[in-house]
């Protein structure tokens, strides 16, 4: 089922040098009882024998509800988790592949995946015996979690699609009619909204008393830091950042390009100069964030549902896509499992991990729970109440909007262009290369083109390096 493939020392070695780096974790909510997600309609795969396997991640107990569910959908297979803090794991985990003592299923971030794919297994062979429809996953999995023509992970949730969410209670205040998502479907100009709009909406909604202090902010995020939001406006302004998207193959960072520059620069503006965005000082200033205690009109971000829930009581929410630039973008990479190349029990941790992927059993915990599961959307959404109550199928929908596989409003799928989560295979490097000159344009010590061009002579040399 699975292809074993062997991995030198010299492999590994290498493999154990790999750094990690930050990333979007899943919220933390209360799992589920095991007996909620413990009958399913799995497709059967061949039988084995009794098996132990480990499961590694970087959850705590969160993972649990699929330790427990897998031993009832496959009694065979006895599931043990071990979690490590995120900032210790992936150089526990890396020193434990050299060692030979890894867990059998491994937790992988497409941020750093680029680097982990000689230490995983390819996964097509498994998924084709378990029968799983690979159309159904949230990207192209050989792309998402994939490299040279194979899938080496599976995606437990659906990558993070950024939206704008909106106070609506502050929004009601101001007399502002949005282009949301609203009880009755999308409205008439529903994804429309491009960046201009988007800058005379947070500069109508940011307040200032008479001793010019900023009572309310239009956007709740500080742009002051190159992240994940900076990057989605540099595909929308028809940007790009590595000469290779996809193939792990890059030489060079197209991260100076006219089009990058641009759209960093117009983002760090939003703070800079149009003081719409606080300082990273301001925005932590408030306890639990600008958003969440009313003194921000709107936020960006890639919320899971368990967040959402304290602001839907709260004031309430509208939410939109973030407005585009030149094209639409679709984002691809998240939280995925993966099966180490050196495990014993491949079969069953592959079994593992498409039961904890596609598996409908769990698949109805994780949705309204945590996110949205990363395969067989629909099926997912569909079971959630419906509106106007399902405030909860709103927020989904408007994740799937772009997709033309999954939308219920196609004329959001129009110009739309798929992009990487991720930075190339030196992913920590160029993260921190990029982000240390961008500090430096917030600080005022360089325009936004001299640091970006700084930036890819130090990126450029380090990919020539292999």
């Amino acid at each position: 089922m699975v292809t074993k493939k062997g991995m030198s020392r010299r492999e590994f070695l290498w493999a154990s040098l790999v750094g990690s780096a930050g990333v979007v974790a899943v919220g933390c909510q209360p799992a589920a009882p095991a007996a909620e997600v413990a009958q399913d309609e799995e497709a059967a795969a061949p039988a084995m024998e009794a098996v132990e396997i480990r499961f590694s991640h970087w959850h705590g107990g969160f993972w649990d509800p699929i330790r427990d569910g897998i031993t009832e959908a496959h009694p065979e297979i006895t599931a043990i988790s071990e979690s490590t803090p995120w900032g210790e794991y992936s150089t526990k985990l890396l020193t434990q592949m050299v060692g030979g003592v890894a867990a059998d299923v491994v937790m992988v971030d497409s941020y750093w995946q680029g680097e982990w794919f000689k230490v995983l297994l390819p996964l097509d062979d498994a998924l084709n015996a378990h029968g799983v429809d690979n159309s159904k996953w949230d990207a192209d999995p050989w792309k998402q979690c994939g490299n040279q023509g194979k899938i080496y992970s599976l995606s437990q949730i659906y990558c993070p699609n950024w939206q704008l969410v909106v106070n609506r209670t502050l929004a009601e205040q101001e007399g502002i009619t949005l282009p949301e998502w609203g009880d009755d479907g999308p409205a008439e100009n529903f994804d429309e909204w491009r960046w201009d709009d988007l800058v005379e909406l947070l500069t109508a909604t940011t307040k200032v008393n008479s001793a010019g202090e900023v009572e309310q902010y239009g956007l709740a995020n500080s742009t002051a830091r190159f992240g994940a939001t900076a990057l989605y406006f540099i595909y929308s302004n028809g940007g790009d950042v590595l000469d290779d998207t996809w193939g792990y193959e890059e030489t060079e960072t197209l991260i100076d390009s006219p089009e990058s520059v641009q759209a960093l620069q117009d983002f760090i503006n939003l703070t800079l100069v149009d003081k719409v965005a606080p300082t990273p000082a301001e925005a932590n200033a408030v306890q639990g964030g600008l958003f969440k205690a009313g003194k921000a009109f709107c936020t960006i971000r890639h919320p899971g549902v368990g967040d959402q829930k304290v602001h839907q009581e709260e004031f309430g929410l509208a939410f939109m896509p973030v407005p585009w630039r030149e094209h639409r973008v679709q984002f691809m990479g998240t939280n995925s499992w993966g099966v180490w190349s050196g495990s014993e029990n491949v079969d069953a941790a592959a079994t593992f991990s498409i039961y904890a992927t596609t598996s409908e059993a769990i698949s109805d915990w994780i949705t309204p729970n945590i996110n949205l599961t990363a395969y067989d959307m629909r099926r997912s959404i569909d079971k959630l109440p419906a509106l106007p109550e399902g405030w909860m199928r709103r927020f989904y929908e408007v994740f799937l909007s772009r997709d033309s596989r999954f939308s219920q409003y196609q004329p959001a799928t129009e110009d739309l262009i798929w992009k990487p989560r991720w930075y190339g295979r030196k992913a920590r490097f160029f993260s921190d290369t990029v982000r240390r000159e961008y500090d430096k344009v917030f600080l005022g010590e360089k325009t936004m083109q001299q640091a970006m061009s700084d930036a890819k002579v130090e990126i450029d040399a380090a990919l020539q390096e292999e």
